[in-house]
């Protein structure tokens, strides 16, 4: 439906061009990473397009989490270090903060080794308390970011307490569950209980599947 009316669309619509844009990338983000990435591309070209600072926050931003989610953390960090956040709206600022530190968590986990580790996860501690602080106390944002940080940081009690409170406690979208449940597993791969852990990936497994 969103091709049909982009296809029928006037390229002189520039704001009708960016919204549908948009919506399709979101469609394909957790989908299919190649047509996410196109749309994406064409997203900041119509906001460049512009000259609109928040399109292009925006935009840039959207193409990180594709781009983490797909294992490119130079890629990422490019995409992101020269991007300019200030006075930028919060849904934008906390996007910004959360893929930055989901990339250098991830960096962490990709080297395991004394020297870079213990320095990425200090990294992304700093962006998560960044993101933290735009999401209201006892929220599902604020609560799922405490369990990641005490996951990676190996509180290994407040982060079981955290995730499982959100498991527990909290009315999720199937995304939601499907990013709990993996991240919590993360948690038993680690300590070697690998039936829990696999009981998890399988829920988290059925939630992708349902919510894509």
């Amino acid at each position: 439906s969103y091709r049909d009316q982009l296809s029928g669309l006037k390229s002189s619509n520039d704001v009708r061009q960016f919204e549908l844009r948009d919506k399709l990338s979101d469609e394909y983000k957790t989908f299919v990473y190649d047509s996410a990435f196109i749309y994406i591309l064409k997203l900041q070209q119509v906001a460049y397009k512009m000259k609109d600072p928040v399109r292009i926050a925006h935009a840039r931003v959207k193409l990180g989490f594709i781009l983490i989610s797909s294992g490119l953390f130079k890629e990422t960090l490019d995409s992101l270090s020269s991007l300019n956040v200030k006075d930028m709206p919060d849904s934008i600022l906390f996007n910004y903060y959360f893929i930055l530190a989901r990339t250098y968590y991830d960096l962490s986990d990709f080297d395991r080794d004394s020297f870079y580790t213990p320095r990425y996860i200090q990294l992304g501690n700093h962006y998560i308390d960044s993101a933290r602080t735009l999401r209201k106390p006892g929220s599902y944002d604020y609560v799922y970011l405490n369990g990641l940080k005490n996951l990676k940081n190996e509180n290994d009690e407040d982060a079981l307490n955290d995730l499982n409170s959100i498991l527990q406690g909290y009315e999720l979208t199937q995304h939601q569950l499907a990013v709990v449940a993996s991240t919590l597993s993360y948690f038993y791969i680690t300590h070697n209980q690998s039936e829990k852990a696999i009981d998890l990936l399988i829920k988290a497994g059925i939630a992708d599947i349902q919510s894509a």
